[in-house]
């Protein structure tokens, strides 16, 4: 690409090898470059990347990323972090009698994967442990929607209290809440929100309700625990990258690639960042 006085667009991949950076000028014309991806803090890779552009422009960085208007970034981070098992300790939030959901799952998950082989053995096969939360970190409380939104049982908010302390004296750092039938009245799980973001506001929360208001119990209850399960990594990485770019000259909000390929704000992706 030939110097271009104007505005610059910046794409950055994050891959397990590489990150890649895509700059397209205001005359439509681009310019890739890449760098080593770097596993403990991906951001180094990203900004060696970026560093590269500037430099194949002849603009110092802070006047490169100035020039620009749209930073569209993807990353795995949210995969990784899963994939390795190196989220957060989550404690989970169920509604009494119903704390093995994301135990037992569904019958299906002792084939799920298996080639039509592996399947025929199915009576020795056995269902794969639950990786996200343990069971010393699930707790149940007295409280019953029906499938109408009916209150059947008030929620107690002192007893919702109790068992938070319990899960975060033991030491969890994230909660997923996700009580029967949430999806249609999600009145119980607000007030659970509304309690912890009080009592603990550095604990990373989800509410089925807010992240996947659907039918299906486990379902619903594995994706909550996943999305506070890699939430504050994903979170952390994202508050560094976007404050060390405004540190830099950039001004714009930093957009971020979701997995059925829209974009999203940091803020955003921060309260559901499974959607990445």
């Amino acid at each position: 690409m030939s110097r271009v006085e104007g505005r610059y667009r910046i794409g950055v991949d994050v891959g397990g090898t590489f990150t890649d950076c895509v700059v397209e000028d205001a005359g439509g014309n681009t310019l890739v470059t890449k760098a080593s991806t770097t596993p403990a803090d991906p951001s180094e890779g990203v900004f060696e990347a970026i560093g590269l552009a500037a430099e194949m422009l002849g603009l110092p960085l802070s006047e490169f990323l100035g020039k620009a208007t749209t930073f569209v970034h993807g990353s795995t981070i949210g995969t990784n972090t899963f994939v390795q098992r190196v989220g957060t300790r989550t404690g989970l939030l169920m509604t009494r009698g119903h704390e093995e959901a994301i135990i037992i799952g569904r019958v299906r998950q002792k084939v799920a994967g298996l080639s039509e082989r592996e399947k025929i053995h199915v009576a020795h096969l056995h269902k794969a442990e639950p990786p996200l939360v343990a069971w010393d970190d699930i707790r149940g409380v007295n409280e019953r929607v029906d499938y109408k939104g009916e209150v059947l049982a008030r929620l107690d908010p002192a007893e919702v209290e109790t068992a938070v302390d319990e899960l975060v004296a033991n030491g969890v750092e994230a909660l997923a809440v996700c009580f029967l039938w949430s999806f249609v009245n999600p009145e119980h799980e607000r007030v659970v929100k509304a309690l912890v973001s009080w009592k603990y506001p550095d604990l990373y929360l989800t509410i089925s309700s807010d992240l996947v208001p659907l039918l299906g119990e486990y379902e619903r209850c594995v994706s909550t625990c996943l999305n506070s399960y890699i939430g504050p990594a994903v979170s952390r990485y994202l508050e560094r990258l976007h404050r060390r770019l405004q540190e830099c000259g950039y001004r714009y909000p930093l957009l971020v690639m979701q997995s059925n390929g829209g974009l999203s704000t940091v803020e955003a992706v921060k309260e559901k960042p499974i959607l990445t």
